[in-house]
């Protein structure tokens, strides 16, 4: 293997680790708002069905049932306010952008120097610029999980989120820049 095929190797490489963090955190935030999202109708309902109890229930058993499911929202409330998903939802969407553009500019890099538009030094001056950009996301990225990554895995190899047919790719290009006419 050459210098050249060496560098496009460790190129793609890292593009792919770039690709699986950047769906892992959005997959990350995905699963944050959903929960965020329960949480918050589940203690809208707790709420409801605690004052039902309290205004139209008589006896004891309504003041225990009003008093339990007033606590149960007391805690969905709690966990909201300790955990914040919807603010560590943000984090992992912040991330993902950033990251987003990082794996942009890997598949510019890429295509640069498959098509020796660029010297393989010049290249290697700007990986390594990348990988500073990386290492300063990665210092303050939120953690995932495995349920991320998994949902991640399952987007890019069988959903294919990150790539495009051609037929879809000239559905979105003006006729005069489609592959096909």
């Amino acid at each position: 293997m050459n210098s050249k095929e060496a560098l496009l190797a460790q190129l793609r490489e890292a593009f792919g680790r770039v690709a699986y963090t950047h769906k892992t955190h959005e997959k990350m935030a995905d699963r944050l708002t959903s929960w965020a999202s329960v949480f918050d109708w589940a203690e809208i309902i707790l709420i409801g069905l605690s004052s039902l109890s309290a205004v139209l229930g008589e006896g004891i058993c309504s003041k225990i049932g009003a008093g339990v499911l007033g606590a149960l929202a007391l805690f969905v409330a709690v966990y909201q306010l300790k955990f914040k998903p919807i603010v560590q939802a943000d984090v992992h969407r912040q991330t993902a952008r950033k990251l987003w553009f990082v794996r942009e500019k890997y598949t510019s890099l890429i295509s640069d120097l498959v098509a020796d538009a660029a010297l393989p030094d010049d290249v290697r001056k700007y990986r390594d610029t990348l990988l500073e950009t990386l290492r300063e996301i990665y210092d303050v990225a939120p953690s995932t999980n495995g349920h991320a990554y998994r949902a991640a895995q399952k987007a890019l190899k069988l959903e294919e989120e990150l790539t495009f047919s051609d037929e879809e790719i000239d559905a979105l290009l003006p006729p005069n820049l489609r592959k096909k006419p």
